[in-house]
């Protein structure tokens, strides 16, 4: 049996048609739908406003006054994503000077408690990257240039390490003669240790020879 399209259903104390106002003043393709009121078998009062039912760019909300107080949470959220940064700057721009409060990673929280994502058109992608995941977590409402900057810095950065990685080792200049002065000296008569050693030696035991009295002298 075929199930009509799901409408997420917003629980509001009393602000059910200032929210649903104000949030279709923020996308195209957006109106009130219908208006519900209260009658005589309430449980609000007569006349009041219960049940609104809105379009947010083509999609079906609906709000309710309950007349209690249901605290909202970020843990659902609104997922808006924006073609441009232009539309993520004002989008941003409105829920602030209505009162929204700045969460972190591009969510605010509207005045009416209902939490939103802003989000730029292809941050998926870059905060696949560690770089650019590292930039958004940085930020609270999103740029997706600045995001983009850090990605391509780092991509350019991995592919210098790799090209330097890639080349030879240069040989230091003389090290192939040192190396055979030292193949010598080891097949020589000092075979046993360092030329220099024996060569001290011997000066030493001539010098002594030379300073040594004969006895009685």
């Amino acid at each position: 049996m075929p199930i009509k399209p799901i409408a997420p259903f917003l629980w509001l104390k009393s602000e059910a048609e200032q929210a649903a106002k104000f949030y279709v003043s923020l996308f195209p393709k957006s109106k009130i739908v219908k208006i519900t009121r209260y009658g005589d078998a309430g449980p609000g009062p007569k006349g009041e406003v219960m049940v609104v039912d809105f379009k947010l760019n083509g999609q079906t909300f609906i709000a309710l006054n309950g007349n209690t107080y249901h605290p909202m949470s970020p843990s659902v959220s609104l997922f808006v994503t924006c073609k441009t940064q232009a539309e993520v700057n004002t989008l941003w721009k409105k829920i602030l000077k209505k009162g929204g409060r700045t969460l972190a990673c591009g969510w605010i929280t509207d005045p009416y408690g209902i939490t939103f994502q802003i989000v730029p058109d292809g941050i998926m992608e870059l905060i696949a990257k560690p770089a650019g995941m590292t930039a958004m977590m940085h930020q609270i409402k999103l740029d997706i240039n600045e995001i983009r900057r850090k990605v391509q810095a780092a991509d350019q950065a991995e592919k210098a390490a790799k090209k330097a990685a890639a080349k030879p080792a240069k040989k230091t200049p003389g090290a192939g003669v040192s190396k055979t002065k030292l193949k010598s000296v080891s097949s020589g008569p000092y075979a046993d240790g360092c030329p220099a050693g024996h060569l001290a030696s011997s000066r030493t035991t001539l010098e002594s020879r030379r300073t040594t009295k004969p006895i009685g002298a």
